[in-house]
């Protein structure tokens, strides 16, 4: 998941969020790592947003309630189009890891 962020953050695609060009990545292991990423991945976690069975977080699933709702919201401007551009990448990212 750390790989997908990093490529989004040197990525320019259209509407693509300021945060992601401040994320900072660890590569002292064999793959880049963000502990802000991981932080909002566990606070998502802590939260009730999202369920994960296993402590590393391989795969998770969204409250679907909560699903229903960030479903419904319009996204301004081309931050629509970012979006769209991300879950394709994120998409391709986990069907390389299975």
């Amino acid at each position: 998941m750390a790989s997908a962020f990093l490529r989004l953050r040197e990525e320019n695609a259209p509407g693509k969020p300021a945060f992601l060009g401040h994320l900072r990545f660890d590569w002292d292991g064999r793959y880049p790592r963000s502990q802000e990423s991981s932080d909002y991945i566990h606070a998502l976690h802590f939260t009730g947003c999202v369920g994960a069975s296993n402590p590393s977080y391989d795969e998770i699933s969204l409250n679907p309630k909560l699903g229903e709702l960030w479903s419904s919201q319009k996204l301004e401007g081309d931050l629509s189009k970012f979006m769209d551009y991300a879950m394709k990448q994120v998409e391709a990212e986990f069907a390389n890891a299975h």
